[in-house]
């Protein structure tokens, strides 16, 4: 009976992995002022390995959980920069303008921040690299604390002005 259960519970993880259910990447971060854990994962949407991805954020909180699928991520535009936005609030900017605003307690979606975007403190942003060591090219999936890396929200196309937040961090490319 054991084996059965254990064979069961291989073929589902299996399964999940096969059919596509576990994310490609997963980083994660800690606003502890908050409380709150910010989970990116990525999953793969193109059958050639090209890197384009379905983007999903889930912010777990005292109050609960919220997972917000953002727009897919293709090109250099991958990061997704993290703010303290205000008494219990955070702004998630993304590739190509994909902003969303949360309020942790509740937790729940608002339209805009209490704080001027000039006055947000940036914590750091999710990012996919590409890596080479020694022979080999392989991405990674992570948080990059602001302490490690300056501010830098990537546009997707040359001449884009970016969006209406943050707007003299906006690049076409953002650092490796």
């Amino acid at each position: 009976m054991k084996y059965g259960v254990a064979l069961a519970v291989f073929g589902i993880i299996a399964g999940l992995l096969i059919f596509g259910m576990a994310p490609d990447f997963s980083a994660r971060m800690r606003i502890d002022q908050f409380d709150a854990t910010l989970t990116a994962d990525l999953f793969g949407i193109s059958p050639f390995g090209a890197p384009e991805f379905r983007r999903y954020l889930t912010i777990q909180a005292p109050s609960g959980a919220l997972t917000i699928e953002m727009a897919k991520d293709w090109g250099p535009a991958r990061r997704t920069s993290i703010y303290v936005a205000g008494n219990n609030q955070i702004a998630i900017l993304g590739p190509a303008h994909d902003d969303y605003f949360v309020s942790l307690s509740p937790l729940r979606l608002i339209r805009e921040p209490v704080l001027p975007a000039q006055r947000w403190i940036y914590l750091g942003a999710f990012d996919l690299y590409s890596v080479q060591e020694r022979e080999e090219r392989h991405r990674v999936f992570r948080f990059v604390a602001a302490s490690q890396e300056a501010e830098c929200i990537p546009t997707l196309l040359e001449g884009d002005s970016g969006g209406p937040h943050r707007t003299e961090h906006y690049q076409r490319r953002c650092p490796l």
